[in-house]
């Protein structure tokens, strides 16, 4: 039995991604979701948190110029009006928001990767350390921004994130080298290095040579662990 299908088993607790989509940005978000898919999200064994937060800027009224020089009040009902406005487009980013992360849940289910779809609103940065602190993933995903962002704003969202979680891996598609680790080390087995191998091969040679029984490549003590 591979060490895949063991790893599968009833007491087998998936690992647990947190993946990071924003919806002002759907291309960049799509290519990053396409990448992880590529690089670091693993059929059978993993869990997606699929998060997207409404930037939800608070709303600041002038002041009654006529009231601060006591000359009266003149209540302006565009107040009311306003807030009902910004509600409503509230209301349709994070219909928006859901609609797209559903797409892409479904698409995981296939791969037979288990999902939940998160729809916060209010500071990106703040949410998505808050949602990271109450799922406590194993792994956090988070799209580098573009090269122009990188100059003007110096990657505030990521490096909040790094900042706040500095106990779990924060990876983004910019992070090339840290990427490869993941891709390569997508199951935990047990690396065997090349002089082993060579050994192993000598001493399979010098059985088949003297007649005598081939002894196991690997002792009865190994033990396997499982992913984090």
């Amino acid at each position: 039995m591979s060490l895949e299908k063991e790893l599968i088993g009833d007491d087998y607790c998936r690992r647990k991604v947190f993946l990071s989509y924003n919806p002002n940005s759907i291309t960049k978000s799509q290519h990053f979701y396409e990448w992880a898919l590529s690089n670091i999200l693993r059929p059978n064994l993993d869990h997606v948190y699929l998060v997207s937060v409404i930037n939800t800027p608070k709303l600041y009224y002038p002041t009654n110029d006529m009231w601060a020089f006591g000359l009266g009040y003149y209540p302006n009902t565009d107040f009311n009006s306003l807030d009902d406005e910004y509600q409503n487009y509230i209301n349709n980013e994070q219909e928006r928001a859901n609609n797209l992360l559903k797409v892409i849940s479904c698409e995981l289910t296939r791969k037979n990767i288990t999902s939940n779809v998160i729809i916060a609103k209010g500071d990106v940065r703040e949410a998505l350390v808050n949602i990271c602190k109450s799922v406590k993933p194993d792994i956090i995903l988070v799209a580098s921004p573009s090269k122009k962002s990188k100059i003007l704003l110096k990657s505030p969202v990521l490096n909040y994130v790094r900042k706040h979680m500095k106990d779990i891996p924060v990876i983004t598609d910019a992070d090339d080298d840290l990427y490869r680790r993941h891709k390569n080390n997508k199951v935990n087995e047990p690396k065997v290095s090349k002089q082993r191998i060579s050994r192993v091969i000598k001493k399979i040679k010098q059985q088949l040579r003297s007649g005598t029984d081939i002894e196991p490549l690997v002792s009865s003590n190994k033990t396997y662990h499982k992913l984090n």
